[in-house]
């Protein structure tokens, strides 16, 4: 037992040494294979016709090929062997090298097939490979000594050339070239296509990804400059522009000549006048006094929305400028002028935009201002002012007026006082929506009249179906009838309308 062990151990060593050996000398030849490639790439490269070599005794006593004379003998024999073909023998070498280096401890079964299909490959490229270049590459090598593909690409070219053609011979030639690099290589042409395309893919990728950078960086680069460039001119534009004229607010107008000799009264008074019996208007001092003025926006925040409102305009493409803006009681307007060839179809377009972008409930647009070539932007206050009809009906246009059928109707967007004659319009429809105020403007117009007229001018009949909003006129000295409620008394009263109507038409 001792003995088979030592033998085994023995054997071990020596297996390990003989591969150690194995090694250094499969290294060695690898490096003398790639000295020696070396050295034959290097007299490939200073080959010189006039040496002396294999085909020709040479006509220059001095070599000038940096191999010597052996080196100018192996190069004008792979030459005249081989034709450009030869520049390859220094490849060959150096992978036949690294070859043996890297399968020489191979199975010496395995190592025969191995190296017999290497060198299968080897001279079916070199075959093929020769006579692709006497077919194609001839009017290149006069330098050479037996053409392009040497003695060997004469042979196959040529002999291929009468069988099968020069097309037939260039495909057939080149599978051949392929197949031995194939065999000799074991480059899989297949993968190098896949990888070859996987490769041209990630470069066109990188590439569009570099140029899609690019682009976006001068898009930035280009959108910077013109916004510095707006910038600049829009700070010019304000430089140069004078500030927005903000029409001052209304102030509350001072108690009429009227309010002052009125004291609080009964709202009618039968007073004995030498005809007989008359009536005295009611006295203003019944109506409730106007409050002070809240101020809806001061004149920096109306510069401010001014210039908010032109940017905001000039986001959507539509460039205008505010001339004037006048704060009203309820809602303030911006006096647009339009920049040439803007229509104000377009700014009307845009008001729920801009009621969006100014973060108002709503904007109105008033395409035509009587008297001005601007469009009217309202914006409506934060904070509305109450309209007092006292405020109407002591003002000097309802004073002045003759007529004993003006009626206050409010204030215009300036804050003036805005009355109507009834006379101008016979006809008076009021309508609007739940809420809107039609209560409020018929009550308004009623009172308007009775401050206004005496019972001996004016003579109402008030016709309430809903037996609620004119019950509280019940009574008054102005009415022909009592207030109406039924609607077959309505017909009646209407159809004496019509006759009186009729009767006054002729006078």
């Amino acid at each position: 037992m001792v003995q088979a062990t030592r033998k085994g151990k023995t054997s071990k060593q020596q297996g390990a040494l003989s591969g150690t050996v194995g090694f250094r000398l499969r290294e060695a030849a690898l490096i003398l294979a790639l000295a020696i490639a070396g050295y034959l790439l290097l007299s490939l490269l200073s080959y010189q016709p006039t040496d002396p070599g294999w085909s020709t005794t040479g006509s220059n006593d001095v070599i000038a090929n940096s191999g010597g004379i052996v080196g100018a003998w192996l190069t004008d024999t792979m030459f005249y062997g081989f034709g450009y073909m030869g520049y390859l023998a220094p490849l060959m070498l150096a992978f036949s090298g690294w070859l043996l280096f890297r399968w020489g401890d191979a199975v010496s079964e395995d190592a025969l097939h191995f190296w017999v299909m290497k060198l299968t490959g080897l001279l079916m490229a070199l075959a093929a490979g020769s006579g692709l270049a006497t077919l194609n590459l001839n009017q290149y090598a006069e330098l050479l000594p037996m053409g392009a593909g040497g003695v060997l690409g004469e042979v196959v070219g040529n002999g291929f050339l009468t069988i099968f053609g020069t097309s037939g011979t260039s495909i057939l030639l080149l599978a051949v070239l392929l197949t031995g690099v194939t065999l000799f290589t074991g480059l899989s042409w297949l993968k190098l296509v896949d990888r070859v395309g996987a490769l041209a893919v990630m470069g066109m990728t990188l590439i569009a990804r570099k140029v899609r950078g690019f682009q976006e960086k001068m898009m930035a680069k280009q959108s910077r400059q013109q916004r510095e460039a707006v910038f600049r001119e829009e700070k010019i534009k304000v430089e140069k522009r004078e500030k927005v004229r903000v029409e001052p607010v209304l102030q509350v107008a001072m108690p009429s000549i009227r309010e002052e000799k009125e004291k609080q009264e009964p709202l009618f008074k039968v007073v004995d006048e030498p005809g007989g019996e008359g009536v005295s208007l009611p006295a203003l001092a019944l109506l409730d006094l106007p409050e002070e003025s809240k101020g809806a926006y001061s004149v920096e925040v109306l510069q401010a929305l001014s210039r908010q409102v032109e940017l905001k305009l000039k986001d959507f493409g539509v460039e205008v400028q505010v001339t004037e803006v006048q704060p009203g009681p309820v809602v303030t307007r911006f006096e647009l002028q339009p920049a040439a060839g803007v229509k104000a179809s377009r700014i009307t377009g845009l008001a729920k935009d801009l009621a969006r972008s100014l973060s108002v409930s709503s904007v109105r647009i008033v395409e035509v201002i009587p008297g001005k070539p601007v469009v009217g932007l309202e914006i409506p206050n934060e904070t509305r002012d109450m309209v007092r009809l006292r405020e109407i009906l002591g003002c000097e246009e309802y004073e002045a007026s003759k007529s004993p059928l003006i009626m206050a109707l409010g204030k215009d967007i300036a804050g003036r006082p805005m009355v109507a004659n009834l006379e101008k319009m016979p006809h008076l429809l009021v309508a609007g929506t739940t809420g809107s105020g039609k209560s409020v403007a018929v009550n308004a117009m009623i009172l308007s009249l009775l401050y206004k007229a005496t019972p001996e001018e004016v003579r109402l009949i008030m016709i309430d179906p809903k037996m609620l909003e004119l019950s509280v006129y019940e009574g008054i000295p102005h009415l022909l009838t009592p207030v109406v409620t039924d609607m077959k008394e309505a017909a009646n009263a209407l159809r004496w309308c019509v006759a009186e109507m009729e009767r006054r038409y002729p006078l």
